[in-house]
């Protein structure tokens, strides 16, 4: 999950540099993930994929669906909404992950993990309270970055289901190919052109779909082998942390004081929600 962090991290670092449209990006970012993961993939896979039932098929599909939706939502909201109101909402994720598993997969947190996982979206509001807005005028960006964590939260579900019969690999190729398929088609409605960007775009694109993809989702849906999704999804609170960071690497972007104190209650709520899971666990 640590990896996870620093790799989802590195996303905005990398966009930052592309001048291509959001929807691109994002298209582009699964396609070579699941180029790149099915030319590399182990002999093995192509065997998987063969023998994969329908049911099977199906739940890949909506998790790829899921994944889709959570780009096209999510990266739409940020051209009606504050960043701060986004990252706020769309990072809601683990308490929609906690809701959902309750009553789909029947894996039931305890109080002290919903406890824990409130602390850590608050670092999460803490952080992005500089810029925050009530603003009645953003209302469609916030019903749009709800709509991503509720994508990231149902994505994580039908991860956590096919996980436990499925190997990474093959799972990994069909749902980022099906998160670029539906992302194909949201941008061919929008009439938005595949081609014509700058080499050094698509370039982005490879390292977006190496980075952030291959080296930051895939190992949290690695981790839905052993873990339950809302903690499966607190991985994603560690962005608001880790990107500051990258950034001030970077572009010598220096984080406020809030920073350092959201940080602080997202890495203890997110510790003290995985250290209780496993205990209870055991």
């Amino acid at each position: 999950m640590l990896t996870s962090v620093f790799f989802i991290s590195s996303a905005s670092i990398i966009i930052r540099y592309s001048d291509a449209p959001p929807l691109i990006i994002a298209f582009y970012r699964v396609f070579f993930a699941a180029v790149l993961l099915y030319i590399f993939a182990p002999s093995s896979t192509n065997r998987h994929l063969r023998r994969i039932d329908r049911q099977t098929l199906l739940t890949c599909a909506l998790a790829g669906f899921f994944l889709a939706l959570h780009f096209a939502t999510w990266i739409t909201s940020l051209s009606y909404t504050t960043i701060a109101n986004s990252v706020v909402l769309v990072d809601s994720g683990p308490l929609i992950a906690l809701f959902l598993s309750h009553f789909i997969l029947k894996e039931k947190g305890s109080p002290t993990t919903f406890g824990a996982i409130l602390i850590a979206m608050t670092g999460v509001v803490i952080i992005s309270w500089g810029d925050f807005s009530t603003d009645s005028g953003h209302f469609t960006g916030d019903v749009l970055a709800v709509i991503g964590a509720f994508g990231t939260a149902a994505y994580l579900i039908c991860g956590r289901v096919i996980r436990q019969r499925m190997p990474l690999t093959p799972f990994l190729v069909l749902v980022y190919g099906f998160a670029a398929l539906f992302l194909c088609i949201y941008c061919f409605i929008t009439r938005i052109d595949f081609f014509g960007y700058t080499p050094y775009n698509y370039l982005l694109f490879a390292a977006l779909a190496v980075f952030p993809t291959i080296g930051g989702h895939s190992l949290i849906l690695y981790t839905l082998r052993y873990m339950k999704a809302y903690l499966a999804n607190l991985a994603f609170l560690g962005e608001p942390v880790a990107a500051p960071v990258l950034a001030f690497l970077f572009f010598r972007e220096a984080p406020s004081w809030f920073f350092y104190a959201g940080g602080i209650l997202i890495i203890l709520g997110s510790l003290a929600a995985i250290v209780h899971e496993g205990r209870r666990e055991k």
